[in-house]
């Protein structure tokens, strides 16, 4: 019994020699792969390297690999923090705990005006028609999660998030984010969140975008699933990352070559 389970004990750690021997063979080809994209003329878009990564190691472009080449083959961040002009138009509703969330968010705005509304379909309506420069909107809560109406907002609109902060209500029994929303993505610089949406063409497609990250500095904090209204044999997944310092260019050079169709809900 104890000869068996040595011989084992013994197998296992060839298994775990071989495993790394092979991990470190497929790292020193991805290397010789990124060194060849920079030191030809070949493109470096990330539309090119997915293909051209897909026909080489004949593998879908979705995996942690390409993750690895994107931090390599990433042009270099180019996302100056926006300069905001005094008197900044916000669309907010007027309650105590949304007017805590616009003085938060605002915080780097001169003379914020607030201008009020009585719901936030208002509120959406009054950005989507130059009425206003922003909008607060609550994006979830520590009890009932992620409101679904926020992303038919984001859809609807075709909003951005900025920013956000946490608002504890009254009874310190709940808290509740709330998100500064645009047209598009003015605060890019410094973020340290992503939240993406996207159509999965795979049942699979979901499932290898975790496993992409999960020996990566980039982290799932959070996602959720739902059918498409037109279509319910497909499922539109939002997914939440929280990146590395200043790691957002990385991130979307692999969402351009690993999964095209996405959409950046925002960096905040």
């Amino acid at each position: 019994m104890k000869k068996a389970l040595q011989v084992i004990q013994s197998n296992l750690q060839y298994e775990k020699s071989a495993s790394d021997d092979q991990k470190n063979l497929r790292t020193s080809q991805l290397w010789e792969f990124i060194h060849l994209i920079q030191s030809s003329k070949l493109s470096a878009s990330p539309t090119a390297v997915a293909e051209l990564y897909e026909n080489t190691f004949a593998c879908s472009p979705l995996c942690s690999d390409m993750l690895y080449i994107s931090q390599y083959l990433a042009p270099s961040p180019d996302m100056p923090e926006a300069k905001l002009s005094a008197g900044q138009r916000i669309a907010c509703m007027t309650n105590p705990l949304s007017l805590t969330a616009m003085k938060k968010l605002t915080v780097d705005m001169p003379e914020a005006m607030v201008i009020s509304q009585a719901d936030f379909r208002s509120a959406c309506e009054c950005l989507a028609s130059d009425q206003a420069d922003f909008c607060i909107l609550p994006l979830c809560s520590s009890v009932d999660g992620y409101f679904s109406a926020f992303f038919k907002y984001l859809r609807s609109y075709d909003l951005k998030i900025n920013k956000t902060v946490r608002v504890t209500k009254a009874d310190g029994d709940e808290e509740v984010l709330f998100a500064l929303v645009s047209k598009s993505i003015f605060m890019r610089k410094g973020a340290d969140c992503a939240l993406i949406s996207f159509v999965g063409d795979s049942p699979d497609d979901f499932s290898q975008l975790v496993c992409a990250f999960s020996d990566s500095s980039f982290k799932i904090v959070g996602a959720n699933s739902a059918p498409l209204e037109y279509n319910m044999d497909k499922l539109w997944h939002r997914v939440e990352i929280r990146l590395s310092k200043e790691k957002a260019h990385v991130l979307l050079f692999f969402l351009e070559a690993a999964l095209p169709g996405y959409t950046l809900l925002g960096l905040y």
